[in-house]
């Protein structure tokens, strides 16, 4: 099983008319708002964030964030 938004417990798929049926909301602890969180307390496989105004909003994630667009490093490069 692939780990996905759609199969996973933690997300719900929008269902207003006006919003887009591909997307949905995350409930997961790991989703922090970066307004109301101390960066110490940070989860290392989480993902803060904040959204700065109308036209941006900024993401910040954990070392152990998994992500499904993950696109490796060439080998024996490191950050």
């Amino acid at each position: 099983m692939n780990p996905r938004c759609w199969n996973c417990k933690k997300w719900r798929r929008n269902t207003d008319d006006y919003r887009n049926l591909d997307y949905g909301k995350c409930f997961h602890s790991k989703l922090c708002n970066g307004h109301y969180i101390n960066q110490l307390e940070y989860p290392i496989d989480g993902l803060v964030f904040w959204q700065g105004n109308a036209q941006y909003a900024v993401m910040e994630t954990g070392a152990g964030f998994c992500c499904v667009h993950h696109d490796p490093l060439p080998k024996g490069e490191t950050k």
